[in-house]
C-alpha cells in the first residue's frame, strides 16, 4: 500500500502529461528518482512468462510469440503509455533495435554480485551478428536512396534515417544555441548518425550491443580517416 500511495503522490510523467520527456527531479520520500514514466526503461533480461503464466483465449498470440529471447524486456512505461501500460509494474517487449520511447538508467550495485540475466542460454547466437543484418543495415545507413527504396512510387523521403536523425539533433542545438561538444549514439548500428553528428560535434560516442555492426562502423571510420 506504501508503494500505491507514493505512485499516487508523485505524478510520473505518464499519460500525455507533458507530451514528451521531462526533466529529472528529485521526489521527495522517494529512494530513487524517475524510475517509471518518462521513458521506458530497456532491460538486459529477455522477455520470459512469469510464474503461473497462462495464454488467454482471447488473446493466445501476443506474448508467446517473444518467448524467443530475441525481445528485451521493456519496464515502467513512457510518457506515451497510457492504460494498463502506464504503470511502473508494466513488462512490455520489444527487439533490441527498437528504441522508440525507450531510454537508459546507470545503475550500481550496492553488493559485489548477485545480479543475474534471465533469458536463454549463452550458446544461443545472436541474430544481430549475422551477415544478413549487418548488409540490411549497410543499406539503411549508406546506400543510395534508390537502392533503400527501389519502388516506383513516392516513398524517397523514408530514406537516409540515421542522417536525418542526426541533423534534427543538430538542428535543435542550433536552434537552443548549444555548443557541439559532445554526442552519444546509443544503437550506432553501423554509425550512419554517428559520422553525420561527428561533422558538427567535437567528441561522439557510439555504443551498439552488436559487435559485428560496431566493428564495421570502426572499419568504415578507418578508411574515412
Amino acid at each position: 500500500m506504501r508503494q500505491l500511495r507514493a505512485f499516487a503522490q508523485i505524478e510520473p510523467n505518464i499519460n500525455l502529461r507533458y507530451g514528451s520527456e521531462s526533466p529529472i527531479k528529485p521526489l521527495a520520500g522517494v529512494p530513487i528518482a524517475d524510475v517509471f514514466g518518462n521513458v521506458w526503461q530497456w532491460c538486459e533480461d529477455h522477455f520470459n512468462p512469469l510464474s503461473g503464466f497462462r495464454i488467454n483465449k482471447l488473446y493466445d498470440d501476443f506474448s508467446t510469440p517473444c518467448f524467443d529471447g530475441a525481445h528485451q524486456l521493456i519496464m515502467g512505461g513512457s510518457f506515451m503509455s497510457t492504460g494498463d501500460e502506464s504503470s511502473q509494474w508494466a513488462r512490455f517487449h520489444f527487439r533490441p533495435h527498437f528504441f522508440q520511447h525507450a531510454g537508459f538508467r546507470l545503475v550500481k550495485s550496492c553488493s559485489d554480485g548477485g545480479a543475474i540475466k534471465l533469458g536463454l542460454s549463452a550458446d544461443r547466437a545472436n541474430p544481430y551478428e549475422a551477415a544478413t543484418v549487418l548488409t540490411q543495415y549497410m543499406t539503411l545507413h549508406y546506400a543510395p536512396d534508390r537502392v533503400q527504396f527501389p519502388y516506383n512510387i513516392q516513398g524517397l523521403a523514408a530514406t537516409s534515417f540515421p542522417q536525418r536523425c542526426a541533423k534534427d539533433v543538430i538542428d535543435w542545438m542550433d536552434k537552443l544555441a548549444l555548443e557541439p561538444i559532445s554526442a552519444l549514439d546509443i544503437g550506432c548500428a553501423v554509425g550512419g548518425a554517428a559520422f553525420s553528428l561527428a561533422d558538427r560535434f567535437q567528441s561522439v560516442t557510439a555504443v551498439d550491443l552488436s559487435e559485428a555492426l560496431s566493428q564495421r562502423q570502426k572499419s568504415c571510420k578507418i578508411k574515412d580517416s
